[in-house]
């Protein structure tokens, strides 16, 4: 039987699609949503009704499903050729999380077992802190990028100093000061994250074939370590550059 969600019951609008042997996303225009909506309940295939601007997962290629019980988003895992890519279904509220996952669960109910997996507080919280070391040192380094281009002393078109014209035409557009401000929000949204995940630590709940194999302490130490490591070499370049 097939499902459908769309416009205000996704958290960015557009539209999903479970059938029988598929999963489909797909932005149409609103005026568009509701005639396609009938004629995906009506039996038609995902691509005759949203065409070539749509992605369509069979069934047969996912690999794992997980969600979040805190969280309203549902990442499924699947084969693309040699690789596996995820794609990230983006509902409105738990709610419509719940039945996209139970949709999902009723079709692979022979096929995958399901497992729930509750984070300690010091692995919730290493994502974000990773995030939040990346952007602020790349943060510092377009700034003084940009602050070199202001006072003239790189050439916006010199392939050895930028290998991209349009980093060369941002860094100028928005110059040190908005580099920060811009860095500054996105840290800010990441520490938003860490302080929400330290309240409340993900609770995941995975359908996967065979037996699921949690993360260990040894395999978080080893993480930690080389967050440390980072650490130590963000703060070296910042004191050679004083």
């Amino acid at each position: 039987m097939t499902q459908v969600w769309c416009g205000d019951e996704l958290f960015f609008g557009g539209l999903i699609a479970v059938t029988g042997d598929s999963i489909a996303t797909a932005s149409p225009r609103d005026r568009d949503m509701p005639a396609f909506r009938n004629r995906l309940l009506s039996g038609e295939s995902p691509s005759a009704v949203l065409g070539d601007g749509a992605r369509i997962i069979p069934l047969d290629a996912v690999k794992r499903i997980s969600t979040d019980r805190h969280d309203e988003d549902i990442d499924v895992v699947y084969a693309k050729g040699r690789k596996n890519e995820t794609a990230t279904l983006r509902l409105a509220d738990p709610a419509r999380r719940d039945e996209v996952y139970a949709a999902l669960k009723r079709y692979f109910a022979d096929k995958f077992n399901e497992f729930e997996e509750s984070y300690s507080t010091p692995r919730a919280v290493f994502a974000p802190l990773m995030t939040v070391t990346v952007l602020g040192f790349l943060t510092w380094l377009f700034a003084e990028a940009a602050r070199e281009f202001q006072a003239g002393r790189a050439d916006p078109n010199s392939q050895t100093e930028t290998q991209k014209w349009i980093v060369a035409w941002a860094l100028k557009l928005f110059g040190p000061v908005g580099v920060y401000i811009v860095g500054g929000i996105l840290i800010a949204l990441t520490l938003m994250t860490l302080v929400m995940r330290v309240k409340q630590p993900p609770t995941m709940l995975i359908l996967q074939e065979g037996v699921f194999k949690p993360g260990t302490r040894m395999g978080l130490a080893f993480k930690y370590l080389l967050l440390l490591a980072m650490w130590g070499f963000v703060a070296r370049v910042f004191w050679i550059n004083l």
